[in-house]
């Protein structure tokens, strides 16, 4: 929902442009919003108060999990932190309630349970609510995956020396 909003007022803005020159204007935002985002610097590092500045901006969330699954290590929770913040909060707290309620799951610490954010997701997905952003980074993911197979598969074809009998 938050990414939506960004993309309208994206658009907006620039409706405005006269020239090539204004979009130094956009550069004077977006700058700000990439280097505080946590892209080159730890989230935990900064002092608490810049923590929340940075976890409210709108390239937070996909920063982090662009992190983590550049690293190897996804937190399953980011997903779920993702996926909420496009189905939008209230309606994932609804879905949440829905799947503790079928499974008998009420312990408090089940958020970041990967079996538990399982269980959301078939739920949210059986009820028609997707995320745009989570949809948009499988589709890079398997564009990059097949690009380094078609590599791999490319160099092994060249590699290897023809047989001759």
């Amino acid at each position: 929902m938050r990414q939506t909003a960004g993309v309208l007022r994206s658009f907006t803005a620039t409706c405005f442009m006269r020239s090539w020159t204004d979009f130094d204007k956009i550069t004077i935002v977006s700058m700000p919003l990439f280097l505080f985002s946590a892209t080159f610097y730890p989230l935990s590092e900064l002092p608490r108060w810049l923590q929340l500045v940075v976890e409210a901006l709108p390239l937070y969330p996909g920063v982090d999990l662009c992190r983590q699954l550049s690293l190897g290590h996804p937190s399953v929770g980011a997903v779920g932190d993702v996926v909420a913040a496009d189905i939008g909060p209230a309606e994932f707290s609804k879905i949440k309630n829905t799947v503790r309620a079928a499974h008998g799951i009420y312990l408090p610490d089940m958020e970041k349970n990967p079996l538990f954010i399982a269980y959301v997701m078939a739920q949210a997905w059986s009820e028609g609510k997707t995320s745009k952003t989570l949809e948009r980074l499988c589709e890079q993911i398997m564009r990059f995956a097949s690009g380094a197979a078609a590599t791999k598969v490319k160099a092994a074809t060249v590699a290897e020396p023809a047989l001759t009998v």
